[in-house]
């Protein structure tokens, strides 16, 4: 894949005990916004680091969509097309087959 390897892209989120980060840009959003086209990352990871102990995690669900373009054609950039409810990300989320979760 190195041959086809268009960007690299690595930051840090940080946020203080007891406070929420907000969502941010990652870099095929940036790609898009400056290109107008869409290209999905070939390979992403997230590390979630914290010095403090599992049960005292609250929230954090990391999941992905392997319905790609498609499922972003429905939704819209940010769920514009179809807002999510109840705070969710996605209004379909954990109830559509396509959603990937890390444990």
């Amino acid at each position: 894949d190195l041959d086809r390897l268009h960007g690299f892209s690595l930051w840090s989120v940080q946020g203080g005990v007891g406070q929420m980060t907000e969502y941010h840009v990652d870099y095929a959003e940036i790609y898009r916004r400056e290109t107008g086209i869409i290209r999905p990352p070939l390979h992403a990871i997230t590390l979630q680091l914290s010095p403090v102990d599992p049960e005292d995690i609250e929230g954090g669900t990391f999941g992905a969509h392997v319905g790609g373009i498609e499922h972003y054609a429905r939704h819209g950039y940010k769920c514009r097309l179809a807002p999510p409810q109840g705070g969710y990300p996605t209004p379909d989320w954990c109830t559509d087959a396509g959603w990937r979760h890390a444990p």
